[in-house]
C-alpha cells in the first residue's frame, strides 16, 4: 500500500471511501436507518455522499450536523458512524 500512496495519493482515499460507505450501508441496513429499495434508500445514499463530498471544513460540519438530525432517531447507528469512522478517520475518506 505505501508504493501505492507514494505514486498515487489519492488511491488511498479512493479505497477508504469505498470500504466505509460499504461498511456503513452494512451497518445502515441492521439498524434499518431507511427502508432498502425506496425513496429513502436513495435520500440516505444522498445524504452520505454530500457528507463525504464536502470541499471546505465548513461544508463538512454542516453536512454533518444536517445529516445527524435528519437520522437522530438512530442513536445507534449515528454513534457507529462518529466513534468508528468520523472521529477516527474522516481525512481519509471526507473529501476537505
Amino acid at each position: 500500500m505505501n508504493a501505492i500512496e507514494s505514486i498515487f495519493p489519492a488511491a488511498k482515499n479512493l479505497l477508504y471511501g469505498w470500504y466505509i460507505k460499504q461498511n456503513m450501508l452494512a451497518h445502515s441496513k441492521i439498524e434499518e436507518v431507511y427502508t432498502v429499495d425506496t425513496d429513502e434508500d436513495v435520500s440516505f445514499i444522498a445524504d452520505w455522499q454530500s457528507l463525504v463530498a464536502s470541499r471546505t471544513e465548513d461544508d463538512y460540519n454542516k453536512e454533518w450536523n444536517r445529516f445527524k438530525r435528519k437520522y437522530l432517531h438512530h442513536t445507534d447507528f449515528l454513534t457507529y458512524l462518529q466513534d468508528t469512522w468520523i472521529d477516527n478517520h474522516k481525512e481519509k475518506f471526507i473529501r476537505c
